[in-house]
Formats: C-alpha cells, structure tokens, sequence
C-alpha cells in the first residue's frame, strides 16, 4: 500500500488551539499548537485540524492512517496521554476561538502518549476515522485534547501548519488501497453478474431452440 501524505502542500489544511481562559482570541497564525492543561485549571487547551481527503480515492479501503505530530515544548517530560476526536459541526480556523469552537464526539478515535523531548515527532492511529470519511462522513476536521482535563500539568506545544520549519509541521499519512478501491470492486461484481445473465439467457435459448425442433421433427 502506498503512503499518502497529506501535508499543508499537498492538501486544504489549517489548524490552531483553543484556550478556555482566552475566550475569544483566535491563534490560527502561530507556529504551534498547544494541547492539554497548564498549571492553571482555567487553562485548557485544545488543538483544531482541519483537513481535506483530495488525494486519497473516494471508498478506498484504508489500511492505516497516521497523525504525525512533532513536539516544540512542554511542562514536563512526564507521559501525558491525548485524545482525538471527530469535530461534528463547520468551523472557520481563522476565527474559532474558546467559546465558538465546533462540537466534537465525546468517544475518541485514538489516544497517544507523549513524553520525551523537543522536536520528538508522536504519533496518532487515526485509521477508523480516516476511513469513515473516506466511507462518505463529512468531513470537518479533528480535535486534540488531553485525556483528562481536570489535571494540570499536561501541557504540550507541537509544531503547527505556520512553523517555518516543513518538517516540524502537522502530517497526515493514509495508506489507502491501490489496486482497486470498493467501488471498483463492486463494479467489477455488477459486470460479472450482467455477463454471467447474459450466458445463462444464451444457454437458455440454445437448449429451448433444441428442444423445439426435436418435438417438430
């Protein structure tokens, strides 16, 4: 299976975070995005992607899909763990701010751990989501945030779509199927069916036309 990687070059993408003590500052511009909780519990923040499937087939089959995120700060080194969920409402990435960011599942798709250093890349399995888009979902993007925002401490900067450094940036990585996608495949059973009536309706006929000049004769 191929890797497609969707990137801010090859795909419609924009992302910025959410602060719930910065109510209605949008952040789009800067060249991080921040997840998790600071030191304050009045300090929440939750990270936004949005994002276009262009590049991957319509009803692929999706083998793996991995959301690539490189890490730029954090309070502690300590293993904190995120969630990703499915954004369910349209939003603006250049305007969303704390109190109109856009409704999201409250089950995540995934969860990953982050620890370590500066520039240390983690990764979310985000295959179902990928694929239930794929699978015709609309699409508005996803949401980040720690797995328990009653906890402070867990606050972690990643590099954003605006870092000046490509390889800091937010990836996306689908391995859809490219030897034939679903509806291909369901295309290839409709025509095998159509040819399969068709011999039967010839064997049919033969026989029936056999049948007949043998009663005649």
């Amino acid at each position: 299976m191929p890797v497609v990687t969707l990137s801010k070059t090859t795909a419609v993408m924009a992302d910025t975070h959410v602060i719930s003590s910065s109510l209605d500052i949008n952040y789009s511009a800067i060249t991080t995005i921040s997840l998790g909780v600071h030191n304050s519990a009045s300090d929440v923040y939750r990270a936004i992607i949005k994002l276009d499937l262009g590049l991957v087939p319509n009803e692929s089959d999706v083998s793996s899909a991995l959301l690539n995120l490189t890490q730029m700060s954090y309070l502690s080194s300590t293993a904190k763990t995120f969630t990703v969920h499915k954004i369910t409402s349209a939003f603006d990435p250049t305007t969303v701010a704390w109190n109109n960011q856009p409704t999201f599942g409250a089950n995540p798709y995934a969860s990953f751990a982050v620890s370590g250093s500066s520039t240390t890349v983690f990764t979310a399995d985000i295959t179902q989501l990928i694929q239930d888009w794929v699978n015709g979902e609309a699409i508005f993007g996803l949401l980040i945030k720690s797995a328990d925002e009653s906890v402070t401490g867990s606050y972690k900067a990643f590099g954003s779509l605006e870092n000046s450094t490509t390889s800091y940036r937010p990836t996306l990585q689908p391995s859809p199927s490219t030897t034939h996608s679903r509806q291909q495949a369901k295309n290839r059973w409709r025509l095998w069916g159509s040819i399969t009536r068709l011999l039967a309706q010839q064997l049919f006929l033969r026989h029936f036309h056999q049948g007949f000049s043998l009663v005649i004769y």
